[in-house]
């Protein structure tokens, strides 16, 4: 993984690690969380919690993609299991 992205899996209160907080340069640009629903959603952070003056947030396009797919697959690893839980 690119040293300049990185990736925390957190738990938003339902089950272990609904969510993947994708950063850059040390800063959180974005969510991929599992919904509700079980779908997975990417919400990107409002220009208000991003530090614009002190983080470059140019990043590799396939080495981010490779992230987003990363993270896909460990969240959907989750999902499995919560559909498993709900039977």
């Amino acid at each position: 993984m690119n040293k300049n992205i990185s990736v925390d899996y957190i738990n938003q209160g339902h089950h272990d690690y609904l969510g993947a907080e994708i950063s850059i340069n040390g800063q959180i640009i974005c969510l991929l969380a599992i919904d509700d629903d079980l779908t997975l959603s990417l919400e990107f952070f409002h220009e208000n919690y991003l530090d614009v003056h002190k983080t470059r947030y140019k990043v590799d396009y396939q080495e981010f993609l490779q992230v987003l797919k990363e993270c896909k697959l460990e969240l959907g690893k989750v999902i499995e299991k919560i559909k498993v839980t709900q039977l």
